[in-house]
């Protein structure tokens, strides 16, 4: 016949894993922590680059057009990407550059 074993734990083994636990807890904080600094000063400098970095304003004659973007003839084999609307943050930004 066999008889059910129990493993006992001891208040020091639990308070050990609990201790074990807190630290995986802390190192993933810690993890987490760093991704969204990392993804804070991505956005931040992506933000001063995008108020405060020259703009060339181009002309020119259309050469063709595509849903990926125009070719002027004055620029051959360049592509132009645009959008189609402009945010009310950039035309401010643009105005506000012109005076």
């Amino acid at each position: 016949m066999l008889l059910p074993t129990h493993v006992s734990t001891t208040r020091s083994d639990r308070s050990l894993e609990r201790k074990h636990r807190k630290h995986r807890l802390e190192i993933e904080y810690e993890k987490i922590l760093n991704r969204v600094k990392q993804t804070r000063e991505s956005v931040i400098k992506m933000t001063d680059r995008h108020f405060t970095a020259p703009v060339d304003e181009i002309s020119g004659t259309v050469d063709e057009v595509s849903p990926h973007g125009m070719r002027l003839k004055e620029f051959p084999g360049r592509l132009f990407q645009f959008s189609v609307s402009t945010s009310a943050a950039d035309m401010s930004a643009r105005i506000l550059g012109e005076h």
